[in-house]
């Protein structure tokens, strides 16, 4: 039943994609074919609702007072993780390229390159869901949306604990994974995307590899070709995955099967980026293809910036390391030796590439699931040496009356917190959005004059809601670094050159955003203290944290030679 909504939610994006490809992405086809693929849900909804109702059966039909309190633990991690989807976009990244991509596809009706943007050559399937939300003017649905595949993990880990060692095994996977990851259930980027397609073809994967029916094996490369298709560091698994393949099957037939099938998936993103700009993973790997978009410097940044947000996986999943010990000693575990050996790639590769936790998100449901098993095996292993029986019983049930009374603390004061980031009602949501976006109000200005087209400086974070044709980042043909280099006469000029004549700063609360965390640059200081600036640039609409400076009239003969 999982998985097939998970493959029902690839062809939704397969169709999305196409719609996108034919130049049809707007809202009334959009919604037509929603409403077509509704309509096969229905069709299916009887069997949706008879495994699920299987499922809260299998769950409830334990007594004890450990399963109890493991289930209550889940329940009030589970009331955050439906708050946190409700509130408005905020989130750096979904604000500042995710929805704001989407938005863009929607006014230009394909999906289509805004160079303007950041990574604007990244694959994007899953974002192409977000567009149902955004069709409607609806900000909350693409959280609604994320936060979807983040519970289909969930459900997922409770049905493989289940079905490969114990009910409990699910129920603290699943708490493992929530917990560590609960921030994620509230933005509407593609981590939760990703993961919930590598999880499923993991997970695929493994029963294939038990089976041998082929069909499922065609089931996890279709997984795997959306998961490739949503993020370029799925390809990070692609060796590993013909690896193990080619140890089990290597009849051209279905070798060829699944490389059309992970091919359909996410073949156009990368042909589009081959035939635009000659590198099918632009920009990375510009010393393979040639640089597209990005310069070294731009290359340097980025990796900069990845080393500085250099972790470790939560310690919650250290309990991992042990199931190997358990394998060794039980060896008909074939689903233990799948994982262990998808979860050493993954983080020995992840090692390497990134050593940034949020990017091993795609590997963290199945080690969940090893340090859930190694936790309930510890356990058990104590149940067995009758003298510790007791002690074992009474230090999982005081360790579960904390957690409860601890996550229960922890709702008291974030679920208020919550709550106030929910509006429904437009003029509450423009207050706090007022509140909460810097620019906002400058935003509004441009919207009611679109003949002002800003390059901003100031205010990255804020980019989904100011107009599409925003300019201005840290990456790519619109870096700041190119306009702060120049003098003021050719800094016009370069503004005329791609279509601008307005510069957004930040306003004169700039320290005060400063120290809450916005990337303001310091650029921005550089330009105002010029003693020409005034004289090339008017103040035509200012807030304590905006100000948006605009081309003098007298001005627009300067560049005639340029």
């Amino acid at each position: 039943m999982l998985s097939g909504i998970v493959i029902g939610i690839g062809f939704h994006i397969l169709g999305l994609q196409l719609l996108g490809v034919l130049k049809l992405f707007q809202p009334k086809y959009i919604y037509t074919f929603c409403a077509v693929t509704f309509f096969f849900a229905i069709v299916q909804r009887k069997a949706i609702f008879t495994d699920l109702k299987n499922l809260v059966t299998t769950y409830r039909q334990s007594q004890s007072t450990i399963h109890w309190l493991l289930k209550l633990i889940l329940l009030l991690t589970s009331v955050e993780l439906i708050l946190r989807p409700l509130q408005l976009p905020l989130s750096f990244d979904e604000v500042m390229y995710h929805l704001p991509h989407v938005k863009h596809w929607l006014s230009d009706g394909q999906v289509g390159v805004n160079q303007w943007l950041r990574y604007p050559y990244f694959p994007y399937n899953f974002n192409l869901l977000y567009a149902l939300g955004l069709a409607a003017d609806n900000e909350v649905l693409p959280h609604l949306i994320h936060a979807a595949a983040g519970w289909l993990v969930l459900f997922g880990l409770f049905v493989l604990g289940r079905a490969w060692a114990k009910k409990e095994v699910g129920i603290i996977a699943a708490f493992i994974f929530a917990i560590v990851n609960f921030n994620q259930f509230g933005t509407a980027t593609i981590d939760l995307g990703i993961t919930l397609f590598i999880f499923y073809a993991v997970a695929i994967y493994l029963f294939w590899w038990k089976s041998g029916d082929n069909k499922l094996l065609l089931i996890a490369i279709f997984c795997f070709g959306i998961a490739a298709g949503t993020k370029y560091q799925a390809l990070i698994f692609a060796p590993l995955l013909l690896l193990c393949t080619l140890l089990k099957e290597r009849r051209p037939k279905w070798l060829f099967l699944c490389l059309l099938i992970a091919c359909v998936p996410s073949i156009f993103w990368y042909l589009r980026n081959y035939l635009l700009t000659g590198n099918p993973v632009a920009p990375m790997l510009p010393q393979v293809f040639g640089v597209a978009d990005w310069n070294a410097a731009d290359m340097t940044i980025q990796f900069a910036d990845i080393q500085l947000h250099k972790d470790w996986p939560n310690f919650l999943f250290a309990p991992a390391i042990l199931s190997m010990y358990f394998w060794y000693r039980n060896r008909g575990l074939q689903w233990a030796a799948g994982a262990i050996v998808f979860s050493l790639y993954g983080f020995f590769t992840w090692i390497v590439s990134s050593h940034y936790s949020r990017y091993f998100m795609p590997v963290e449901p199945i080690v969940a699931l090893l340090s859930a098993f190694s936790i309930v095996e510890c356990y058990q292993a104590l149940m067995n040496r009758g003298r510790f029986e007791k002690w074992a019983v009474n230090g999982v049930k005081t360790l579960g009356v904390l957690l409860c009374c601890l996550l229960s603390f922890a709702l008291i004061k974030s679920v208020p917190e919550s709550l106030k980031k929910m509006h429904t009602n437009a003029e509450e949501k423009k207050i706090f959005l007022r509140k909460q976006v810097r620019s906002y109000d400058v935003g509004l200005f441009l919207q009611q004059h679109p003949e002002f087209r800003i390059v901003q400086f100031d205010f990255t974070s804020d980019i989904y809601y100011l107009p599409m044709s925003t300019i201005g980042d840290i990456f790519g043909p619109g870096r700041v670094s190119d306009f702060i280099d120049l003098s003021t006469d050719s800094l016009v000029c370069k503004l005329n050159s791609v279509g601008a004549n307005s510069l957004l700063f930040a306003g004169k609360q700039r320290e005060i955003a400063k120290n809450r965390g916005y990337p303001i640059q310091s650029v921005s200081d550089q330009l105002l203290a010029r003693p020409e600036f005034t004289d090339f640039f008017d103040l035509i609409y200012s807030t304590p944290e905006a100000d948006l400076y605009t081309l003098k009239k007298t001005m627009s003969g300067v560049c005639n030679k340029y």
